[in-house]
Order: C-alpha cells, then structure tokens, then sequence
C-alpha cells in the first residue's frame, strides 16, 4: 500500500525565551533569619533519600498543567518527574543542605507533629506515606562548580500558592547552599512564568543571560 504522503506533517516549531539570573549569597551569620516563617500548620521536611520519589510526586502535581509543563514535557508525567528526581537526588554535585520539602498535617490526623526550633521534621519512619503529613511543595540544588551551585525547581501545588511557600523555599535553599560553601547560586525562568520572575527578582537575583529554547508543537 502505498503511503498516504499527505498525511504527515512535520511539527511546528517554537522558540520559548528563558531567562537564567544568579544571586550573591552573604557571609553575614544573620543570613538564617531571612527564611521566612511557615503558615501555622505546616512544617520542613530536610533531605533524606526516602523523599525522593515524593519530592517527584510533588514536582508532579505542581508542574503538570502549568507553562512549564509545555516547555519541559517531563513536567506532563508522573513518573517521569520521580525519574527526574532520582537523576537530580544521584548526581555527583547534588546539595542536600539545598534540598527542602514542606508539608502539612493530614486535616483529618490528630497525631502530633514535632519539629526542631526551626520548625523541622524528622520522619519517624522510612516510608513517607505513614506521616500523616500532605505533601505540599518541594525545591532541590545541585553544585555545578566548586563555588557555585543552580536551583533545579521552585515547585509548589496549586492549591498552597499564595501561602508565600514559593518565597520560604527558595530562601530555605539559599540558606542551606550558604551552610554548603556555596557562594553563588543561578536558576532559569520561562519570561511567561511572571509570579515566579517577581519572586526571584524580589529575592535578589539579577538576568545575567538570555536564552532561547526549541518547543516543538506537533
């Protein structure tokens, strides 16, 4: 049978801009006093490898109807986020300290929940799904030079956006990369995601290049 040459079409293709800005991180000791405080109810959760595939969940759900989810299909796949976070959780320059999760006790769970001073938990199990805790937003860093390191994703579900989660992980990121001996910290941006823009440029990060990105659209 011979092939119906009409049929086929080749994908359009579109030039996405992104944005890659960097920020400076202080010496001062008072650094640690810039994370802002959690709304009452939800706690941190530090790195421990279990997270893993929860921190993957949570990119998920974040990510997977947003701008960013047409720019980077992953962002589209359940499983595909959680094998995004095991690649970032193996590489050689990932930075626990850096590595944040924010959750919150179960609405219908009366357990208590105890934290540290700085509000931190400790899972008391190795299985995620046992704490009684909601999931809620996630942020991971990776160390691409000696001094130096690169926020992967600032990703918090739709339903706790306007909480300022997004703000709270970020400086609980920069706080941990300065507590890593990192003094220099970049990240990118799609210029269409303008609430995440303001949040870095409020947080002090500066544009220092722009790029373009090939988004094909079949």
């Amino acid at each position: 049978m011979k092939k119906d040459e009409g049929s086929f079409r080749f994908p359009t293709v579109r030039y996405v801009k992104r944005l890659r800005m960097s920020i400076e991180l202080s010496d001062s000791p008072d650094a640690e006093r810039s994370v802002p405080a959690l709304p009452e109810g939800f706690v941190w959760l530090p790195w421990h490898p279990c997270l893993t595939d929860t921190h993957g969940e949570v990119k998920y759900l974040a990510f997977r109807h947003s701008f960013d989810a047409d720019v980077f299909p992953t962002f589209r796949s359940r499983q595909a986020c959680i094998g995004l976070m095991r690649s970032i959780a193996s590489h050689s320059g990932f930075v626990p300290q850096a590595t944040w999760m924010i959750a919150r006790r179960l609405p219908d769970s009366a357990l208590p929940i105890p934290v540290n001073e700085r509000n931190e938990y400790e899972l008391r199990s190795r299985r995620p799904e046992t704490e009684h805790l909601d999931y809620v937003a996630t942020i991971q860093g990776i160390r691409t030079a000696p001094w130096i390191a690169a926020i992967q994703n600032v990703a918090v579900r739709p339903e706790f956006r306007g909480r300022g989660l997004g703000r709270a992980l970020l400086m609980k990121a920069l706080d941990g990369f300065r507590r890593a001996g990192i003094r220099k910290v970049t990240l990118e941006a799609t210029t269409g995601n303008t609430p995440a823009i303001r949040l870095y440029e409020t947080s002090g990060f500066r544009l220092y290049q722009t790029l373009y990105k090939e988004v094909y659209v079949s």
